[in-house]
């Protein structure tokens, strides 16, 4: 169970939801959409990037930090 706050409820984001933003559209993307699954109580995410790759440093409350390889425009292409 996850903790809860009162201004920030459990219910606040759905699990691996990917919201992408261009020129004022706003997109949702699934889990299933985007291979993007993170079950935990994140607290931050922030891009970095790693030997040219680029990289998502995740910040779980009271658990590891992860550190997740995003894959390119070409790879995504490839698995569709």
């Amino acid at each position: 169970m996850y903790q809860s706050e009162i201004e920030t409820p459990r219910n606040d984001a759905s699990v691996g939801g990917v919201f992408s933003i261009n020129e004022q559209q706003v997109a949702v993307h699934s889990s299933q959409q985007t291979g993007f699954y993170l079950p935990y109580d994140i607290r931050h995410m922030e891009p970095i990037m790693i030997n040219g790759d680029k990289c998502i440093v995740v910040v779980s409350n009271n658990d590891i930090v992860r550190i997740i390889k995003t894959r390119s425009q070409e790879q995504q292409e490839q698995n569709d």
